[in-house]
């Protein structure tokens, strides 16, 4: 049988704040952040920081161009090369940089990896604990113009890496640390044709990988043609001439050159999201984010059609459904998000409900269902919302399910990883911007947990009754819709929608 590779899911990265603000800019970030213990993710394991910034630091599970570069400031990775994105990195803390010694931080190899250490090129003097790593041709920026210069070495897993000081504080920023696993199919130390001939061989049966972990080129937990596809560009791509000047991608990557903002924005997803009426907003104090959405821009207008407690495969049985077809256009917004409810897959309980993430696209029929009578979660996005969306001349957008409330305060997000997972992988593969709130309110109530508890989460959410008595952990408050529509309307600035451009 053939390996298949799984997709990390570890956990979204965490920011310390000092107060509970709900009008604060919460930028990007995706793990768990290291306090007094040990955290961990696929490739980096135990991380463990001996240092005043221990806070600031965490494990960044998928990187990608636009994720947090440090845990204490809101830069971010502007370019990145190929060989890391996809794989994890730690996201140290700047005033790292003022540390000294050697052993400030450690962990373990969890596989045979390269690590990388990003380094401020402005650095003169490379540190004494970065001598067994090897100045590489790769390179990354930040959005400020901070050029980082990589330096790589293996490590075989199980094996453990000290981090050191930055060995300069002054007219720097503190380096980074990738790790990824070696693109190297046949594990000579060489990305050249034997490659292609083990992949190939492997994709008839043939014979198996010894690397199969470096054949999955697209990251997307599967090996197949599309990986032997762009090992093959990789190998006939000549390297980057560095005497001629990078070509810049344009800002908006995502709409196409005659996408003109119509001034529409249509909202889909369930009871995080939807309307509710004055006795309920009274009552419980419960709201949708997507009420608020219209009050972070000028001259937009939102219709919201989202609806409580379904999924993306009920909801296509709504009228809401048909309004949505017959209404939206060219130049419109469509905002998704669903997952909360596509969680629900149990036929009994739930009937017409749950959906999974991460089927064999090749197993369904038209509705989406493979043999067994499952849903897939990204088939049914694609189809009826993505494509609806797209064949009218809108642009879809994806957003993450946001986390719920842990019976502690702290954020519940686990059961929405495979989903949240799934719809980031939708997007880089059809080119979709995908806004992952599942990340950014799982960061929003960890810093709003360490600066005042449960209490502080506790606002973000309504009430299970008319008393008050009851902290409702999934829907709402007032405060908390604001809160969460803000963060979504800010991050269309970062993926550069003309829809910005409205912003207040």
């Amino acid at each position: 049988m053939k390996q298949q590779l799984l997709k990390c899911t570890a956990a979204v990265c965490i920011m310390m704040l000092t107060a509970f603000t709900l009008s604060a800019a919460i930028p990007q970030q995706k793990a768990e952040a290291v306090s007094d213990e040990q955290v961990s993710g696929k490739l980096i394991l135990d991380l463990t920081v001996n240092d005043s910034t221990r806070n600031a630091w965490s494990i960044d599970p998928d990187l990608q161009p636009g994720d947090l570069i440090f845990g204490d400031r809101e830069v971010i990775w502007q370019r990145l090369p190929s060989e890391v994105i996809g794989g994890e990195a730690i996201v140290t803390a700047c005033d790292a940089k003022n540390s000294s010694g050697d052993a400030i931080a450690t962990f373990r190899a969890g596989a045979d990896m390269n690590v990388y250490i990003a380094l401020d090129s402005r650095v003169t003097a490379i540190p004494a604990w970065m001598q067994d790593y090897t100045k590489t041709a790769l390179n990354a920026a930040n959005n400020n113009n901070v050029a980082f210069d990589l330096y790589s070495k293996y490590v075989k897993a199980g094996k453990a890496v000290t981090l050191g000081a930055n060995g300069q504080s002054a007219g720097c920023v503190n380096y980074a640390v990738f790790a990824s696993l070696p693109k190297d199919i046949t594990n000579d130390g060489a990305t050249d044709v034997q490659d292609v001939k083990a992949l190939l061989n492997y994709l008839l049966t043939v014979s198996e990988l010894q690397n199969p972990a470096a054949a999955d080129f697209n990251n997307d937990g599967k090996i197949n043609a599309v990986d032997l596809t762009i090992l093959k560009q990789k190998l006939m791509t000549p390297p980057a001439d560095p005497e001629q000047p990078e070509v810049q991608e344009p800002t908006n990557r995502y709409e196409s050159a005659d996408f003109k903002f119509s001034g529409r924005i249509f909202v889909v997803g369930d009871s995080t999201v939807c309307e509710y009426d004055s006795n309920t907003q009274t009552s419980l104090n419960r709201y949708g984010w997507g009420m608020k959405l219209a009050q972070n821009f000028s001259n937009v207008t939102v219709t919201n059609l989202a609806l409580s407690g379904r999924s993306s495969r009920s909801f296509l049985k709504e009228k809401n459904y048909q309004t949505l077809k017959s209404s939206i256009g060219k130049g419109d917004y469509l905002f998704i998000q669903f997952g909360h409810n596509d969680e629900k897959t149990d036929e009994t309980k739930n009937p017409g409900v749950g959906t999974y993430p991460n089927l064999d696209w090749n197993t369904l029929d038209s509705s989406g269902k493979d043999a067994q009578g499952r849903y897939s979660y990204e088939y049914i996005l694609t189809a009826y919302y993505i494509n609806l969306a797209k064949n009218a001349g809108a642009q879809p957008v994806l957003v993450t399910p946001v986390t719920r409330r842990g019976s502690n305060g702290t954020a519940n997000y686990k059961g929405h990883v495979d989903y949240q997972n799934g719809m980031k992988a939708l997007g880089r593969n059809d080119n979709v911007p995908v806004i992952d709130m599942t990340a950014l309110t799982t960061q929003l109530y960890t810093s709003l947990y360490n600066a005042g508890g449960a209490n502080e989460t506790a606002k973000m959410h309504c009430y299970t009754d008319s008393s008050h008595s009851t902290i409702d952990n999934t829907h709402l408050s007032n405060a908390g819709a604001q809160k969460i529509a803000q963060m979504i309307a800010e991050q269309t600035k970062v993926l550069g929608l003309q829809l910005s451009d409205r912003l207040k």
